[in-house]
């Protein structure tokens, strides 16, 4: 069996795991995900930008844009019984591929205070020297965590929502994933627009409280379906 880390992984490597259908920019299907916010709400998203607005988010290293910037607003849509991680470990098989490593964050449903299983991955891009393009990595963590799903809920087709993010620059993609019991699944996407954190901050929020409302809902959907509620016996660890 062929092992990757997600930090490894390139359009080739992707391939061997999954076929790719991107299906580019739709800003539509995010206007209609977020969710107004609440004056608590707004007001916590608001001290989350005016911190930003002080300094000079390109010349931070990437812990202490996640601490001011991107875990406060992760935090702020959790809703019971999702909460939000930081420095996950995920690991999958997909076919005659392990794809494996650390996610940067995740947003998920949480049993005895641990995260269960994730609804929305989150990769905080490497900057400088460090970069490459986020972007497969992030497709192997969508794959990966739509797999761990498929595991628990016996569901052949997965959603998943991701985000990686670049200074005060978000990008929120949702991946449909189908075929997860065949050697080859395919991922198809939905890419948002660029978010900027400070003057977007409210639509980020609204984005993430959106995604965290959906997966809620589709959790309740499937423990009705078992006619009790979901025991962590019912789900696969990462």
């Amino acid at each position: 069996m062929e092992r990757y880390l997600f930090s490894e992984l390139n359009a080739g490597r992707l391939r061997t795991c999954c076929q790719v259908r991107d299906r580019g920019l739709h800003p539509d299907l995010w206007r209609t995900l977020a969710l107004p916010l609440t004056d608590d709400e707004r007001r916590r998203a608001a001290d989350v930008a005016a911190q930003l607005s002080q300094v000079a988010v390109s010349l931070l290293n990437e812990a202490t844009v996640w601490a001011r910037g991107i875990y406060p607003l992760l935090a702020l849509a959790e809703r019971y019984p999702f909460r939000a991680w930081a420095q996950v470990p995920m690991s999958a098989e997909i076919g005659h591929v392990r794809l494996e490593g650390v996610l940067d964050g995740a947003i998920g449903n949480c049993i005895s205070g641990t995260l269960d299983l994730p609804y929305l991955v989150v990769l905080e891009a490497k900057r400088g020297l460090e970069g490459s393009d986020p972007r497969f990595a992030l497709h192997g963590q969508l794959l990966a965590a739509a797999a761990l799903n498929r595991q628990a809920t016996g569901d052949e087709e997965q959603e998943i929502f991701g985000c990686y993010t670049i200074a005060q620059a978000w990008y929120f993609i949702r991946a449909q994933v189908t075929g997860l019991g065949s050697g080859i699944p395919t991922l198809v996407l939905d890419t948002s627009r660029e978010y900027v954190e400070v003057p977007d901050v409210e639509a980020i929020a609204g984005v993430l409280k959106g995604i965290v409302a959906r997966g809620a809902a589709k959790l309740s959907e499937a423990a009705d379906a078992l006619g009790s509620s979901l025991e962590p016996t019912a789900f696969g660890h990462l």
